[in-house]
């Protein structure tokens, strides 16, 4: 079966975004060409800062949505104060690949 965009059951850990330069051109895009990186944000770094802030509020803002259309786990008050005293530690560190495609419209 082909997928289609937001399919990520056959895509692997990158999900739809290892797939991109084939959509891309599904779409009509030309000259694709795409670009990996490893972002990384640590502890004691203006990107670690941020980005722990960043975590702290979305654990803060999201709560809602999460216990309206998701599953909010009984214990996540616990957890959430967890992940905020973890990214306080000085060797606290979050990283993830991003892919880049981009090409030229038909």
């Amino acid at each position: 079966m082909e997928g289609k965009t937001g399919d990520t059951s056959s895509q692997g850990t990158l999900g739809v975004a290892g797939d991109l330069a084939r959509l891309l051109h599904q779409y009509g895009v030309q000259d694709i060409q795409t670009h990996s990186s490893l972002l990384e944000c640590r502890a004691g770094t203006p990107a670690g800062q941020s980005f722990a802030e960043d975590m702290r509020l979305v654990g803060r803002t999201g709560m809602p949505f999460v216990r309206k259309w998701g599953h909010l786990p009984d214990d996540y008050e616990t957890l959430y104060q967890e992940m905020v005293h973890e990214m306080q530690q000085p060797d606290a560190m979050a990283s993830w690949d991003v892919i880049t495609a981009w090409g030229t419209k038909a």
